[in-house]
């Protein structure tokens, strides 16, 4: 390249950048006036920060203060909405009432509609100081029946409860009376597991006393259990009785629901001296304004040995307030198991003494044939047993006389031809036989030739 040519292009380049120079090395060079203008102006943003900084301090601390308020507020009314609950106050006019169930409790409000909430708190197992008494009659084996129950229910902690029960009752002319206890841990959410023991005497005989004595004596021991999901419950006594009756297992086990708050619909299974029955029942709490509950209840029962039973009656709830059904059965107090040994155990019919065995009077005359009854029904047919050993071989009785010739039977197919036998010997030559008569004669038959001359000798 031509060393002119380059010398060319080096000036042009310095013309052409050098304006733009001169102003910004001008720039990095500015006067004291200029820096101190500077200054005063970052040292005015800075407290400007400085201040806009103090005011979101004191905001941040005046938020802190009222979130702090505003959760203790919070947690007060949850406090009283529990206590509340627990309680079962509902206040004149605020168109709610509560309700426990499995998940928590029930708020029923006034469109009729059923929502659940989560509870604030556990429930304890007996949520007061609370008494009930029951009363019922009925018909038990076509046995007139009537008797009065009532049960206290003492809360011991927060898990843990007691029930004292007592019954008296008459059955036909036989009284009857008996108490008993429940100690028990229960969550109203989940269920109740607990011990029970009872105590009953009897006037009369019992039916299945041992001893057959006037008067008897029945305890009996067991666990009670009860489960609950949400309008559904499975309940349960299971157990040993003994005393002056036969020592053996007894159950009261049933399957109950709610189809409102206030009914309840139950069936079960009992067994109670070796007899089992099953049983239906239900009970309905009154719609009164009354400071306490009332409902009505009733059962039937079928089982074995024609076992029938049907009674009914009135239960009253005090100590808790005014709530629903199924609250008062999962919050207060359980069920009365002392009817059942009331019902289970009757009177034998009354049995003579039987005395010694007199002398065998003289034979009465003989009384008309009664009719005859019906046949009964023919029983099973029973095993087979072993074959005997053969016996000896008889003697052979006389010919018998011979029978009818049957009728002759369809001819069957012809057989296939056997092979042939071998040729018998030439018999012998029999007698001859007579002439036979002349036969007919016969047709001339035609001329013959003439034949050749003959010779004449002499």
């Amino acid at each position: 390249m031509d060393k002119r040519y380059i010398a060319w292009l080096l000036a042009s380049t310095s013309l052409v950048t050098l304006p733009f120079m001169a102003p910004a090395a001008h720039a990095q060079a500015p006067d004291n006036a200029t820096l101190y203008k500077m200054l005063l102006e970052l040292k005015s943003d800075q407290q400007k920060l400085q201040q806009d900084n103090a005011r979101a301090r004191a905001e941040a601390d005046k938020a802190k203060s009222d979130l702090a308020a505003t959760q203790a507020r919070l947690k007060a009314a949850e406090d009283e909405l529990r206590l509340r609950r627990q309680a079962d106050v509902v206040r004149p006019g605020n168109g709610a009432n509560v309700a426990s169930t499995a998940g928590g409790p029930m708020v029923a409000a006034n469109d009729g509609r059923d929502r659940y909430t989560p509870p604030p708190g556990p429930l304890p197992a007996v949520s007061a100081l609370n008494f009930k008494l029951e009363g019922a009659g009925g018909t038990f084996n076509g046995v007139g029946a009537g008797y009065g129950a009532g049960a206290i229910a003492v809360p011991l902690g927060p898990r843990f409860g007691l029930q004292l029960d007592a019954i008296a009752g008459v059955r036909g002319s036989d009284m009857f009376m008996g108490g008993a206890a429940h100690l028990f841990w229960r969550d109203p959410s989940i269920g109740l597991l607990g011990l029970y023991g009872s105590v009953s005497h009897f006037d009369g005989t019992p039916q299945y006393s041992r001893n057959n004595k006037a008067g008897a004596t029945v305890a009996r021991a067991g666990v009670t259990g009860e489960f609950y999901l949400g309008k559904f419950s499975l309940e349960g006594l299971v157990g040993w009785q003994g005393g002056d009756v036969k020592g053996r297992f007894f159950d009261n086990v049933n399957f109950a629901f709610y189809p409102t708050d206030d009914w309840r619909i139950s069936v079960g299974h009992r067994f109670d001296n070796g007899r089992h029955a099953g049983a239906v029942g239900t009970e309905f709490q009154l719609p009164l304004e009354m400071g306490s509950g009332m409902s009505l209840f009733a059962e039937g029962r079928y089982g074995e040995q024609n076992y029938k039973a049907l009674f009914g009656g009135v239960k009253f709830y005090f100590g808790t307030g005014e709530k629903s059904l199924i609250r008062r059965h999962r919050e207060d107090d359980p069920q009365i198991y002392l009817p059942e040994d009331f019902i289970a155990q009757g009177r034998n019919n009354p049995q003579p003494t039987v005395g010694p065995t007199g002398a065998t009077g003289s034979t009465g005359a003989t009384g008309a044939t009664g009719p005859t009854g019906s046949t009964g029904i023919t029983g099973p047919t029973g095993v087979t047993g072993p074959t005997g050993s053969t016996g000896p071989t008889g003697a052979t009785g006389p010919a018998g006389a011979t029978g009818i010739t049957g009728p002759t039977g369809a001819t069957g197919p012809t057989g296939f031809t056997g092979p042939t036998g071998p040729t018998g010997f030439t018999g012998a030559t029999g007698a001859t036989g007579a002439t036979g008569a002349t036969g007919l004669t016969g047709a001339t038959g035609p001329t013959g030739a003439t034949g050749a001359a003959g010779i004449i000798a002499f």
